[in-house]
Protein backbone atom coordinates (compact mmCIF):
# COMPACT_ATOMS: atom_id res chain seq x y z
CA UNK A 1 0.00 0.00 0.00
CA UNK A 2 1.36 3.35 -1.04
CA UNK A 3 0.68 6.92 0.90
CA UNK A 4 -1.28 7.73 -2.25
CA UNK A 5 -3.79 4.86 -1.50
CA UNK A 6 -4.70 6.48 1.93
CA UNK A 7 -5.33 9.79 0.22
CA UNK A 8 -8.17 8.48 -2.08
CA UNK A 9 -11.64 9.90 -1.10
CA UNK A 10 -14.55 7.63 -1.14
CA UNK A 11 -17.50 8.82 -3.70
CA UNK A 12 -19.99 10.47 -1.49
CA UNK A 13 -23.13 8.12 -0.21
CA UNK A 14 -26.60 9.27 -1.31
CA UNK A 15 -28.89 10.26 1.60
CA UNK A 16 -31.00 7.48 3.15
CA UNK A 17 -34.97 8.10 2.56
CA UNK A 18 -35.20 8.51 6.39
CA UNK A 19 -33.22 12.04 5.72
CA UNK A 20 -34.36 12.90 3.12
CA UNK A 21 -38.07 12.67 4.58
CA UNK A 22 -37.10 14.43 7.57
CA UNK A 23 -35.36 17.76 5.08
CA UNK A 24 -38.90 17.55 3.95
CA UNK A 25 -40.79 17.91 7.16
CA UNK A 26 -38.52 20.54 8.35
CA UNK A 27 -38.64 22.90 4.73
CA UNK A 28 -42.62 22.42 4.97
CA UNK A 29 -42.79 23.50 8.94
CA UNK A 30 -40.09 26.56 7.91
CA UNK A 31 -42.56 27.15 4.98
CA UNK A 32 -45.87 26.93 7.01
CA UNK A 33 -44.47 29.61 9.84
CA UNK A 34 -43.29 32.08 6.90
CA UNK A 35 -46.59 31.86 5.34
CA UNK A 36 -48.40 32.13 8.74
CA UNK A 37 -46.06 34.90 10.39
CA UNK A 38 -46.97 36.97 7.23
CA UNK A 39 -50.78 36.05 6.62
CA UNK A 40 -51.28 37.39 9.96
CA UNK A 41 -50.65 40.94 11.78
CA UNK A 42 -50.30 42.01 14.76
CA UNK A 43 -53.91 44.20 14.53
CA UNK A 44 -55.45 41.38 13.73
CA UNK A 45 -54.79 39.25 17.00
CA UNK A 46 -56.50 41.26 19.77
CA UNK A 47 -57.38 39.83 23.19
CA UNK A 48 -58.52 41.26 26.29
CA UNK A 49 -57.43 40.64 29.65
CA UNK A 50 -59.84 40.89 32.52
CA UNK A 51 -58.61 40.43 36.15
CA UNK A 52 -59.89 40.48 39.50
CA UNK A 53 -58.39 39.76 43.17
CA UNK A 54 -60.03 38.89 46.49
CA UNK A 55 -58.85 38.64 49.61
CA UNK A 56 -58.68 35.49 51.69
CA UNK A 57 -58.61 35.28 55.10
CA UNK A 58 -56.36 33.38 57.65
CA UNK A 59 -57.50 29.47 57.43
CA UNK A 60 -59.93 30.12 54.98
CA UNK A 61 -60.94 29.04 51.66
CA UNK A 62 -62.61 31.87 48.59
CA UNK A 63 -63.70 31.26 44.79
CA UNK A 64 -63.70 34.21 42.36
CA UNK A 65 -64.93 33.88 39.14
CA UNK A 66 -63.54 36.18 36.29
CA UNK A 67 -66.50 36.59 33.05
CA UNK A 68 -65.43 37.60 29.48
CA UNK A 69 -66.99 40.82 28.52
CA UNK A 70 -70.72 40.25 26.22
CA UNK A 71 -69.52 39.08 23.18
CA UNK A 72 -66.00 37.97 23.92
CA UNK A 73 -64.86 34.49 24.07
CA UNK A 74 -62.82 32.91 26.77
CA UNK A 75 -59.65 31.39 25.60
CA UNK A 76 -57.92 30.61 28.75
CA UNK A 77 -56.84 32.00 32.00
CA UNK A 78 -56.02 31.20 35.46
CA UNK A 79 -55.25 32.73 38.93
CA UNK A 80 -53.02 31.89 41.83
CA UNK A 81 -51.78 34.08 45.19
CA UNK A 82 -50.12 37.30 44.46
CA UNK A 83 -47.23 35.82 47.19
CA UNK A 84 -45.35 32.77 47.51
CA UNK A 85 -46.07 32.04 51.09
CA UNK A 86 -46.23 28.66 52.15
CA UNK A 87 -49.72 27.92 53.44
CA UNK A 88 -51.30 29.46 50.48
CA UNK A 89 -52.56 27.57 46.86
CA UNK A 90 -54.98 26.73 44.28
CA UNK A 91 -58.03 24.28 44.67
CA UNK A 92 -59.03 24.11 41.61
CA UNK A 93 -58.77 25.98 38.31
CA UNK A 94 -60.77 26.11 35.43
CA UNK A 95 -63.43 27.80 32.49
CA UNK A 96 -66.95 28.29 33.80
CA UNK A 97 -70.18 30.04 31.79
CA UNK A 98 -67.60 31.92 29.12
CA UNK A 99 -64.98 33.12 32.25
CA UNK A 100 -62.88 31.60 34.65
CA UNK A 101 -63.22 30.39 37.41
CA UNK A 102 -60.44 29.88 40.81
CA UNK A 103 -60.96 28.27 44.39
CA UNK A 104 -58.09 29.38 46.53
CA UNK A 105 -56.94 27.97 50.32
CA UNK A 106 -55.29 30.25 52.93
CA UNK A 107 -53.89 28.02 55.84
CA UNK A 108 -51.32 30.89 56.41
CA UNK A 109 -51.71 33.24 59.94
CA UNK A 110 -53.05 36.23 57.73
CA UNK A 111 -54.49 37.45 55.14
CA UNK A 112 -53.43 36.82 51.17
CA UNK A 113 -54.82 38.28 48.24
CA UNK A 114 -55.87 35.90 45.07
CA UNK A 115 -56.00 37.00 41.52
CA UNK A 116 -58.35 35.43 38.58
CA UNK A 117 -57.30 36.22 34.78
CA UNK A 118 -59.43 35.49 32.26
CA UNK A 119 -58.21 36.42 28.79
CA UNK A 120 -61.02 36.58 26.20
CA UNK A 121 -61.10 37.41 22.26
CA UNK A 122 -63.53 40.00 20.89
Amino acid sequence: MTSNDNLRTRAPRRPSPAFVVACIALFVALAGTAFASGSVSSTQVQRLTAAQQISVPAHSTRALRVPCASGHTLVNGGGGFNTSTAGAYVVTSYPSQNGWYVKGRNNATFAQTLVVVANCNP
